[in-house]
Parts: structure tokens; C-alpha cells; sequence
């Protein structure tokens, strides 16, 4: 199989966006193959091309292997190593082969693969595999961040998640419209997750369509997992396998606390109108409010935001040198 004839699919999107749910969807195929999380291009090639010892096809498929994410992928060396060999030792030809070997396990045709924050690669991803197609999803950015806030790894005890999260929405919408702007359409494809809720099945066939693979209705059968979820992911993410559910459209309107709208949308109203989600103006919020909400959301500005972190990084250092005792 030559490049111009793989064609992979990738699903990006901002964190808690639904792309497990439709990662889910899309490995009940039988054609399609979607492992669990890879985090390729954000977790393993950053550190991988850190290592000097990594020449060879066989270092690099055990350096893979044995990385926490590509391991629940249950690949083992030898199938990887049968089609590593024919493709170029590189780890575009790594990655590619990871991708084949876990088709060729679920016995599928078409490999896929879903890790969210891919949305920043989606250059380096059509780089390495120019007939990929990319599908990004886009969720209200107020469903995303109260989402988020729920999650453990997102530590949601921190008080400066909030505005982090809600600037990294915005980041990524930014990302989608202009992928959407300047990459072929028979490249990328962007969904809303509330059109799969509204109307799964019109927006699974427009899905298929833009892969070029038959719309079939297995695809919105609830109860099978079929591998896209590994064991240890599942307390917050087994909802993608269950019944569809509407009310997880628009959930945010259901928060008690109207400080929390009123400052979700003074972050991200200008990201969530180009969306098209209503609902954004914050005319019942007082003036002071409003102007503490500027002040807070000063270090989230995409112009200040280098700056912020590194004062964080900073600050976290400092707190971290104990003064010496005085004898």
C-alpha cells in the first residue's frame, strides 16, 4: 500500500468535545479500526526524538510499545515489526504501521485514530499522510468547560483551570475555522456534537460520505465499546457508549450559578458567536462584575498568554526552594 492510497482517519477537537463518542461510532464499523488514545504527535515524538538510541526499526517499535498511551493499544512487537519492515524507518513509517497493525488486530481495513489535541498537528498529520481525513469536533465551549471541570486529571480543585480552559477553547475554535478556511474540504471535516445528539443519522451518512465508507446502522448501537475506551478511561468516558442523550446539549443553561455563564462567555462570546452558539450576551450581569471579569481575564489574552505561563512555571519554582532554617 502506497501513501497516495492510505488513508487514515483522524478525529481532533477540544478535550470532553465528543470525540471519543464518535471514535466509539466509527470502530463499530467493521471496516474501521479506532484504537484507544495514541498521543503521538503531543506525548510520544516530542520524546522519542530526544533519544539518541532510537536508530533502529526494532528500538523504536519497543521504545513505542512500551509507552503508557500506545500500550492500550495490546499491540505486540512482532505484528508491528511485519509491517515496520517495509516502510521507511522513520517515525512517519512507525506511526504508520502502529496504525495498520491495530486495523490488521480488529481485522478492519481502514486504520483510525482519535487523540483530541492532534488538532494542533493536523498540518504534521497531512504532512505524513497526505489522503488522510481529518474530522474535528466542536462542542458549545461552555458544555466543554464545565466538562473539564468535573474531570480528575483535569484538577479541578485549581482555580486557574477555569480561565485556562476556557482560553484553550478558544484556541482550538480558532484552529478549527481556520483549517476550515484553508485545507482542502476533502481533507477536513468539521462536525458539531450537538448535531450527532440532535440527528445521529443524518450526521453519521454526511460523516461516512466524507470518508468514503457505507453509512451502516451499527454505527448507533449503544453497548459496544468494541476497544476505542481503554479499562482505565472508562469512569469518564463510558457515557460514549451508551444511549445517545440530549441533555447533554446545552447542559451549561442548567449551571445554578450565573457568575459562572456570565464569565464563560466574557472569555470565549467572541470564539462562541463565530461558532454559531447562541445565547452569549451577559446584559443581566452588573457593570462590576463585568469589569472584574475583564480584570481576571486579563492573563488569558492570547497576546499575554507566553508571558502568563511563564510566570506560572515561575512562581510554581519558587514555591518549591525552602528557605534555610536559621541556626
Amino acid at each position: 500500500m502506497n501513501n497516495r492510497q492510505f488513508s487514515p482517519i483522524f478525529i481532533v477537537g477540544a478535550p470532553r468535545s465528543g470525540t471519543t463518542l464518535l471514535a466509539v461510532m466509527l470502530d463499530r464499523h467493521p471496516q474501521i479500526a479506532i484504537p484507544p488514545e495514541t498521543q503521538f504527535f503531543t506525548e510520544f515524538l516530542p520524546w522519542a526524538r530526544q533519544q539518541t538510541d532510537l536508530e533502529t526499526r526494532e528500538k523504536k517499535i519497543h521504545a513505542a510499545l512500551a509507552h503508557p498511551r500506545l500500550q492500550d493499544t495490546g499491540l505486540e512487537y512482532d505484528t508491528v515489526f511485519s509491517i515496520f519492515k517495509v516502510h521507511d524507518n522513520t517515525f512517519k513509517g512507525l506511526f504508520r504501521s502502529l496504525l495498520e497493525a491495530y486495523a490488521k488486530y480488529k481485522n478492519a481495513e481502514r486504520p483510525g485514530e482519535k487523540s483530541p489535541k492532534h488538532l494542533v498537528h493536523v498540518p504534521d498529520i497531512l504532512r505524513y499522510f497526505p489522503q488522510a481525513k481529518i474530522i474535528c469536533l466542536v462542542r458549545d465551549g461552555r458544555d466543554v468547560v464545565l466538562s473539564l471541570l468535573k474531570v480528575a486529571w483535569a484538577e479541578p480543585g485549581n482555580p486557574r483551570r477555569f480561565g485556562l480552559f476556557c482560553s484553550e477553547w478558544n484556541a482550538f475554535a480558532r484552529m478549527a475555522q481556520t483549517y476550515l478556511k484553508t485545507l482542502p474540504a476533502s481533507r477536513f471535516y468539521l462536525v458539531k456534537y450537538e448535531d450527532i445528539l440532535r440527528r445521529p443519522e443524518k450526521t453519521l451518512h454526511e460523516i461516512c460520505e466524507f470518508i468514503g465508507e457505507p453509512y451502516l446502522p451499527e454505527m448507533l448501537r449503544p453497548g459496544n465499546n468494541a476497544g476505542a475506551i481503554p479499562e482505565w478511561e472508562m469512569g469518564w468516558k463510558e457515557n460514549a457508549a451508551n444511549e445517545l442523550d440530549l441533555k447533554r446539549v446545552q447542559a451549561w443553561q442548567r449551571c445554578s450559578d450565573p457568575r459562572v455563564i456570565w464569565r464563560m462567555n466574557s472569555i470565549m462570546k467572541k470564539q462562541l458567536k463565530r461558532m454559531g452558539y447562541p445565547e452569549t450576551e451577559n446584559r443581566s450581569c452588573p457593570v462590576h462584575l463585568q469589569l472584574w471579569f475583564i480584570a481576571q481575564n486579563i492573563p488569558y489574552l492570547p497576546v499575554l498568554r507566553p508571558a502568563s505561563l511563564f510566570l506560572l512555571k515561575l512562581a510554581r519554582r519558587l514555591s518549591l526552594i525552602k528557605p534555610e532554617r536559621k541556626h
